[in-house]
């Protein structure tokens, strides 16, 4: 027994210092920096990076399913301080990441928390609670007796139904809205103004909140055993400026026991399908194997929807073969991939294993010019389909050997080979981390798993590299370096921090259509020149940014800037071509701080950011009331100088008794 036992145990010493050898020699060292507990609740949606303040430090908005909203500094994992962070979220769950808007137009990129109940609820930088800017999506309204006519009603009859108002009919009952994915801000009608807020809604009861008979008797006596009979997928478009609906759509009707019940559980995709530069059509799959594409206006776009088993996953929209072309791929609950272009035409069609997927990240692994498509699934198998004709590349799939339910993060993780890197969380508790190249291949043992994606960004500047923040299934933000501690620390590497923020992931998706992942990449970046000057005077300031895209074809190129103040347009125009430019921006009229942002936009309507804190003539304003003070203090001064010190204070003042 005793020897069976030992040799069990140098068994594994053996393997384990085997494994750590092949880290060591695939650069493989992950280090924890730090972890922050902030629920008993998993993260059903992925974090954001990003700034919140103005010290021009990254910050991380967290919101796990339940029981706070919190706002983090990424260098220590701690909450802000001196503000009112962490926000209580006791009464409901969330499923949506944090965005960030500008909704009482003071230039500070407020925060938006997306309920799972459909309501949206804005918090400032410093954690208030803007309640008088809360909007509750309204409910949809169903023929209570749909169901006696067809068990499944699709989008060109749902009319018949359905409605978003309350009719004289009194068998049309309100079905209640919830949110169950990230909504995608973006600029819809290309008016440069980021303001139209695109919103998957799902219409159904929630079996918990009609247990109690006084909410049941609100549905005009239907029955506890009947709630289920009504599940509505749709996608409503909000004016965030406004707080107006500017379109709304019923996509699907079932019941929720449906072979393909009708739910809307991921993010729509925004892109500009007529590589014009124009406005963005919305592209929405929903769990019914219905697959929509909207104009900016509403409109179906002709040549849609068509139909296939239960998509699963964000739809992904790309010039994939390099030819000027967007081409659509989508994923069904069946294993099949499939690829579209515009019109609705089917491309090609791939079978993978598993039973779903999280969507799909775009790399060009063979190195052809061409990309090619990511997919995680949860058998354990990463693949990887040429972007062209959708067959499975050679040496592909790759096992992990555990269930995966986010996509691949793709970055630079190795510190000894220099092809980038996919790192996944599995079931199995590791983070598991795969070369490029499939040359090296190494999991790391968390003692945690994670519904989310694992993102990445240059959190702390004083180790190389890029740190990876995994969110737990147990509401746990985890920091890991992948990099050493710096000796010392150069405030001024800006090809550094040029390169860390082209390769970081800061949340789901990068933007709102960005899914790419490329040494080749387009991008924008504002030097280190502007991140340094954090205050300005005058009418006019500076803005240097570069514009960047190695796969620059003149004549077919296009790049759209734009600069904003929070949400306010403070200039745009249209760039011949990638380099670095210093534009003159307009200050604002008052005194202020708040949040400068660069966007950038491509032909394909693709979206490309960078951001930085400043404060506009705020050195005036102290200034003035210094100079306002002044003679008030110069005469205190005479008068102490004149005639000393008196028994009693010069200025009147009260003393509150003690009995108060």
């Amino acid at each position: 027994m005793f020897p069976t036992v030992k040799n069990a145990e140098e068994n594994l010493a053996s393997k384990l210092r085997a494994e750590r050898m092949h880290r060591m020699k695939c650069g493989y060292e992950l280090k924890t920096l730090w972890t922050a507990e902030l629920a008993h609740a998993p993260f059903a949606a992925a974090p954001l990076v990003t700034l919140v303040d103005d010290d021009q430090k990254l910050d991380i908005v967290a919101a796990p399913f339940s029981e706070s909203f919190s706002v983090l500094n990424s260098e220590t994992g701690k909450i802000l301080s001196q503000t009112a962070w962490p926000a209580l979220n006791l009464d409901n769950s969330v499923h949506a990441s944090p965005i960030q808007f500008d909704i009482n137009n003071n230039g500070q990129l407020d925060i938006l928390f997306t309920t799972s109940s459909a309501e949206l609820r804005f918090y400032t930088p410093a954690g208030h609670f803007l309640r008088n800017q809360t909007v509750q999506l309204p409910p949809a309204y169903v023929a209570s007796d749909w169901y006696k006519s067809d068990l499944v009603v699709k989008f060109e009859d749902i009319e018949k139904y359905t409605s978003f108002s309350q009719t004289e009919d009194s068998k049309y009952l309100p079905i209640d809205p919830h949110v169950l994915a990230t909504p995608i801000l973006a600029d819809l009608n290309n008016d440069f103004r980021v303001e139209e807020l695109v919103i998957p809604v799902s219409y159904f009861y929630e079996e918990d909140d009609y247990r109690v008979k006084e909410k049941l008797k609100t549905l005009g006596g239907l029955e506890f055993s009947d709630i289920d009979k009504y599940l509505v997928a749709g996608i409503t478009v909000l004016n965030l400026t406004t707080g107006q609906t500017i379109w709304n759509k019923l996509l699907d009707l079932t019941q929720v026991d449906a072979t393909f019940p009708a739910y809307n559980i991921f993010s729509p995709t925004v892109i500009d399908l007529d590589v014009d530069g124009g406005q963005l059509e919305v592209i929405m799959g929903t769990s019914a194997g219905s697959l929509f594409i909207f104009n900016q206006d509403g409109s179906v776009r002709t040549g849609w929807p068509v139909s296939q088993n239960t998509i699963h996953g964000q739809i992904t929209a790309a010039d994939l073969a390099g030819d000027g072309v967007v081409k659509i791929i989508t994923i069904d609950t069946s294993a099949n991939v499939i690829c579209y272009n515009k019109e609705g035409s089917k491309l090609w069609e791939s079978v993978i294993s598993g039973t779903s997927s999280p969507g799909s990240r775009l790399y060009d692994v063979d190195r052809d010019g061409k990309m090619d498509i990511i997919i995680t699934t949860d058998d354990g198998f990463i693949y990887a389909l040429n972007g062209v004709n959708g067959t499975v590349l050679p040496d592909w799939p790759v096992s992990v050997g555990a269930r995966m339910t986010a996509n691949v993060l793709i970055t630079r993780v190795s510190t000894t080979h220099t092809t980038p890197d996919m790192v996944v969380m599995a079931d199995d508790g590791s983070i598991h981390l795969i070369s490029m190249d499939l040359k090296c291949k190494s999991q790391i043992p968390l003692g945690e798993t994670s519904l989310v994606q694992v993102l990445s960004h240059d959190l702390i500047k004083w180790f190389s590299g890029m740190e990876l923040l995994v969110a737990t299934s147990d509401g746990t933000l985890m920091c890991l370096a992948t990099g050493q501690e710096l000796a010392e620390f150069d405030d001024a590497r800006d090809e550094t921090l040029r390169s860390n923020h082209m390769l970081s992931l800061t949340s789901e998706t990068k933007t709102a259509n960005d899914f790419s992942f490329s040494e080749k990449k387009t991008g924008v970046y504002i030097t280190t020149t502007n991140k340094i000057e954090t205050e300005v005077t005058g009418e006019t300031f500076p803005v240097e940014f570069e514009i960047i895209d190695p796969l620059y074809k003149p004549g077919k190129s296009k790049y759209f800037v734009a600069i904003y103040f929070g949400n306010r347009l403070l200039m745009q125009g249209e760039f011949p071509e990638p380099k670095t430019y210093n534009v003159q921006v307009p200050a604002g009229e008052e005194p202020s701080q708040g949040h400068v942002t660069v966007r950038l936009t491509n032909q394909y309507g693709q979206i490309f950011e960078d951001r930085f804190s400043l404060r506009f003539n705020k050195l005036i304003m102290e200034d003035l009331q210094w100079l306002l003070l002044a003679p008030f203090v110069a005469m205190i001064i005479i008068l102490l100088v004149l005639h000393g010190f008196p028994a009693k204070d010069l200025l009147p003042y009260t003393n509150q008794s003690k009995s108060n």
